[in-house]
């Protein structure tokens, strides 16, 4: 399963939340992962790239987080590789959800425990709050590093530092909140599943459409403003402030987990059934990275493919994981 999927800083590279987290380049024609990790669970929860490059010994360098199975959250450093870190975290099952500071100077964590975590560049993992929400599924931080938990039941709204709610909504009947996304003006738009699509003003202000679409469990803004929503099997493409899709995208075998915008014409999705698609919206054209047991398929029209060989894949030691710090008294 295709879990999550996260853009990179100069939007030319994004990583899926799948076994090994494969790091695809932003272009339907490299049908084979740049990138894979060793020693990770088959089972990863979260990724999120941070939104600041670091300089390293050879220049500019990503950083790209990861939480698996095993309890831990791993900082790559792509490019440094002796700065990497690998975190032994308290979560029985993994971070759920992982989101990074505007400054890139902290990475938050959730788990389905409901406690919320930080890390810095530099010391350990700092227990923030013990239940930040029952059950967390999604995890987004704004232009003013508010923090936006979504799980089941509802989403919550929190100051910088974690500690103290701004503001709270649920829905009727509850049901879990699968994903949130933040548009380039703040709004929020939270995957209820079948409760379908909510769309808030920033700081859950006010309810602004309700959009009644069946398991929705992705969301995702362009810089425009453009809306991609994820439900079973399809990815809807909404033109902003507009309450009728003017695209369907068609393709995956199963509900649509992941989801995101690369640039303004392209969008790219994963499945539960570990597909990934990139659709370009301006010509129709359908490309599959990759299906379970089948190679790349691609649909497309007057553009010519190229693969990069398999053994082009670079493959990525991760260090020991640090051991976690003894549980400290919650503020």
């Amino acid at each position: 399963m295709i879990s999550g999927l996260s853009l990179s800083v100069d939007a030319k590279l994004f990583a899926t939340a799948a076994a090994r987290v494969p790091i695809w380049a932003a272009d339907p024609r490299i049908s084979v992962p740049l990138t894979h990790f060793r020693g990770l669970h088959e089972h990863v929860q979260a990724v999120a790239w941070c939104p600041v490059d670091r300089d390293g010994p050879e220049g500019v360098y990503h950083v790209l987080a990861v939480s698996d199975a095993r309890q831990r959250i791993a900082c790559v450093h792509l490019g440094a590789p002796g700065r990497t870190r690998v975190v032994q975290t308290p979560f029985a099952d993994g971070a759920t959800g992982l989101a990074w500071s505007q400054d890139g100077a902290a990475l938050w964590a959730c788990g389905q425990d409901g406690s919320l975590f930080r890390l810095g560049e530099t010391g350990p993992l700092e227990h923030v709050v013990r239940e930040v929400l029952s059950a967390p599924m999604a995890l987004v931080v704004d232009a003013e590093d508010r923090l936006y938990v979504g799980g089941y039941g509802g989403v919550v709204c929190r100051d910088p530092s974690g500690r103290a709610v701004l503001a709270s909504a649920s829905r009727p009947g509850s049901g879990t909140l699968f994903a949130l996304a933040l548009s380039p003006r703040g709004r929020v738009a939270a995957a209820w599943g079948d409760q379908g699509l909510v769309l808030f003003e920033p700081e859950l202000a006010r309810v602004v459409e309700v959009l009644p679409l069946p398991e929705v469990l992705a969301a995702a803004w362009s810089g425009a403003g453009r809306l991609a929503v994820g439900t079973s099997a399809t990815v809807r493409i909404y033109e902003p402030d507009r309450s009728h899709p003017f695209a369907v995208l068609e393709g995956p075998t199963g509900a649509v987990r992941a989801l995101s915008f690369l640039g303004e014409t392209m969008v790219v999705a994963g499945s539960e059934r570990d597909e990934l698609f990139i659709w370009d919206l301006t010509s129709g054209a359908r490309t599959a990275l990759h299906r379970p047991y089948r190679g790349p398929d691609r649909e497309s029209w007057g553009a010519r493919a190229y693969e990069l060989p398999a053994a082009a894949a670079v493959t990525i030691e991760l260090p020991a994981a640090e051991p976690p710090l003894p549980d400290a008294d919650e503020n």
